[in-house]
């Protein structure tokens, strides 16, 4: 077989390979940013050709992963490697990402071993795997479990004679070494109609896709029996429902909620602010709606508030095992000023103080934070 380009960008550890399928090795090489992934395919792929001193004609066709990992990465090199063949009139040909890093494995015990079995997972975030079993027997490859989402640590094996395999050895070159085994990919009829099998959203796109379905507005004396039932859930000393109320009748206190796409309230934020310093009373989030940035979105739009009305400084107090709640307040901008012996309540827990300074940037609702909530 000809010269093939191979293309994995399911994995950060996007990978470009070009060889020759029957040959032991291929010239392979990371990518450096997956922001500029789409750049830099072009520029390796070019460079990957001069090193072979050969030409885009050259090349007998492409083969690129079809998943599972992240949907931008694989748009970007799905795109890329259709747009090639669709110019150059040569084949494409797909296989799953995670058969090229069980093919890294393989190849690396040797092709003297029959009857292997390799297990591998892929992170697919949220508390979950992507996992895959492939077996390696005679020069062919078989899916004995096709990829599929499982619960992080609920483990897998293979049995006697099984190896693992994970994203670190997902490899653009095992991808053309698998060209050369039976059942190591499936060519693609027709490239331009083509989508990727197995894709979930990176997570940067999910949290602001969920992002775009919240809302925040000022809390109303309508909202304040929602905000208490989440609260009374969120904290083991809450606030009342009379102390949101008496906190909507003060002129120098900010209430927010977040309401979901149907309207309903799914969390809140409450700050006051005197003369030029604003203090982070209170900020929880209904516990089924936690960890999808929905904390994140109210405590920069209470930031934001407080700052329109003058706060120079802005300061908060959080329980010291709290490390969620003080990784988010830490990457907005706030930082440690001192400690507050035996300040919480039901169970007594010193209280970490916060301080965030005007020269301290509020980051924008689309940066990547550690999500509290």
């Amino acid at each position: 077989m000809t010269l093939v380009l191979g293309l994995d960008t399911a994995t950060d550890r996007a990978t470009i390979a070009l060889g020759v399928p029957a040959r032991a090795a291929a010239h392979e090489v990371a990518l450096p940013a997956r922001r500029e992934l789409s750049r830099d395919i072009e520029r390796v792929t070019a460079e990957l050709l001069r090193r072979e001193h050969a030409e885009p004609g050259d090349l007998g066709g492409v083969i690129v992963a079809d998943g599972p990992g992240s949907f931008t990465g694989l748009r970007i090199g799905i795109a890329f490697a259709k747009g090639l063949c669709r110019a150059l009139g040569i084949p494409l040909w797909t296989t799953p990402s995670m058969l090229g890093a069980a093919t890294s494995v393989a190849r690396s015990v040797g092709a003297s071993v029959r009857g292997l079995t390799v297990v591998v997972e892929y992170d697919a975030l949220r508390g979950e795997v992507y996992r895959a079993v492939y077996g390696f027997e005679g020069g062919a490859v078989v899916a004995l479990a096709a990829p599929e989402l499982a619960p992080a640590g609920s483990g897998a094996d293979g049995g006697p004679g099984h190896a693992t395999a994970g994203e670190a050895q997902a490899s653009a070159a095992s991808l053309i070494a698998a060209l050369d085994m039976k059942g190591g990919a499936v060519r693609v009829p027709d490239p331009a109609a083509w989508e990727p099998a197995y894709g979930r959203p990176a997570e940067a796109e999910a949290r602001r896709l969920r992002q775009a379905e919240t809302t925040v507005r000022p809390m109303t004396p309508a909202d304040v029996a929602a905000a208490a039932a989440i609260e009374a859930v969120a904290f083991s000393d809450p606030w009342s429902a009379r102390s949101f109320q008496e906190m909507l009748e003060q002129s120098h206190a900010i209430c927010l909620v977040a309401t979901d796409a149907g309207g309903v309230l799914r969390g809140y934020a409450a700050g006051t602010i005197v003369a030029d310093e604003g203090e982070v009373l209170n900020l929880a989030v209904e516990p089924a709606f936690r960890r999808r940035g929905v904390a994140r979105t109210l405590l920069v739009a209470l930031l934001d508030a407080l700052e329109a009305r003058g706060a120079q400084s802005l300061f908060l107090e959080v329980r010291a095992s709290n490390a969620a709640a003080l990784a988010l307040y830490r990457a907005c901008g706030f930082r440690e000023l001192g400690r507050r012996a035996g300040y919480y309540r039901a169970p007594r827990e010193d209280a970490i103080t916060m301080v965030k300074d005007h020269s301290a940037r509020t980051p924008k609702n689309d940066s990547k934070l550690h999500e509290f909530g």
